[in-house]
């Protein structure tokens, strides 16, 4: 080894890149705020009798994982490439079509000091193990996106992308929480004003994709990974304010509401364009089908502080056929 030539990169030096290996689609992730890449290989050391250290050691086929987090935007065009979907004309994808997407790139382009590019680090055959939408007071809108793969390269010449992509400049660089609106109804069309939801604090969803890796004798590369329906969760934060959202997730009776006898809705976001008159122009939209409490924390109070509700919910069954239970648009909801 000897000294580099250059002293470190700073965040301006990276760019993400996602490709559909099948479709061809390929886009720059826009908005990035952190990405790494990971590799792990098993190694088994082998001991014997007799011999006070290890006598040597073999490799299980190396495994690779990259994640990447983003501000949400309205553009999405990377969530449609994960999807199989064209980037550039399609405008909605729901996680069925992720589950069909077993061929996925992802690259980390690097350049230096002159803006060249010098380095580039590329994983193949990825698979989406997970995707997290987070909504927050006082914080930025955003998405992380976990991804599976079977073979990782590092570049050191011939470059599978010679220059930087071009960047968004078009979409809002961040959108914070006091843009993003949540409703709970019965219908899984779109939702009714007054079923819009009040006080909330912070609300995810959150899409895992359980991973099945394929491997076999006599191969030492890790045959394939194939993805299972999603699961998919939501939890949020209430300010305590009055009985909502717990009127929308529990039975009725005589004089309140029976906290043993909850009930499914289908949940509503959308994305407002902060840069617009408040709450005039959807940007993104989200339809969760058949939410249902599976724990319930209906206060928590301290000195202090504001006393609040937390919910987590599972989607039990898709509405949709094939869409795993989520739809995500660009744009309102049709």
């Amino acid at each position: 080894m000897a000294d580099p030539p250059i002293t470190g990169r700073l965040g301006h030096r990276f760019q993400v890149v996602v490709k559909d290996a099948s479709t061809g689609y390929e886009e720059v992730a826009d908005r990035v705020q952190n990405v790494e890449f990971g590799a792990t290989h098993n190694l088994e050391k082998a001991y014997e009798l007799g011999r006070k250290g290890p006598v040597g050691s073999a490799a299980d086929p190396a495994e690779f994982s990259a994640t990447i987090e983003a501000n949400l935007h309205g553009g999405m065009k990377a969530e449609l490439v994960i999807a199989g979907k064209d980037p550039d004309s399609d405008t909605s994808y729901t996680l069925g079509d992720i589950v069909d997407n077993d061929d996925l790139e992802v690259y980390v382009v690097m350049r230096d000091d002159s803006n060249t590019v010098d380095q580039e680090i590329g994983y193949s055959d990825n698979v989406v193990a997970s995707i997290t939408w987070t909504f927050q007071v006082g914080g930025a809108c955003t998405a992380r996106i976990a991804l599976e793969g079977t073979g990782g390269s590092f570049y050191t010449q011939n470059f599978p992308h010679n220059t930087f992509g071009a960047l968004n400049d078009s979409d809002p660089g961040i959108i914070k929480g006091r843009d993003a609106r949540i409703w709970f109804g019965s219908s899984g069309s779109t939702p009714d004003a007054d079923e819009r939801a009040y006080r909330l604090q912070r609300f995810t969803i959150t899409a895992r994709f359980p991973v099945e890796t394929v491997r076999e004798l006599g191969r030492r590369a890790i045959v394939g990974k194939l993805l299972s329906p999603p699961d998919v969760t939501v939890d949020f934060d209430v300010s305590l304010a009055d009985e909502q959202p717990i009127d929308k997730f529990y039975a009725s009776m005589a004089n309140g509401y029976d906290l043993g006898d909850e009930e499914s809705q289908h949940a509503f976001v959308r994305l407002y364009d902060p840069d617009l008159a408040e709450a005039n122009t959807v940007l993104r939209s989200w339809v969760i089908e058949n939410v249902r409490p599976t724990s319930t924390t209906p206060v928590r109070a301290a000195v202090r502080g504001l006393g609040t509700m937390r919910y987590a919910l599972t989607s039990e069954k898709e509405a949709t056929a094939d869409s795993g239970g989520v739809t995500v648009y660009k744009g309102d909801i049709p």
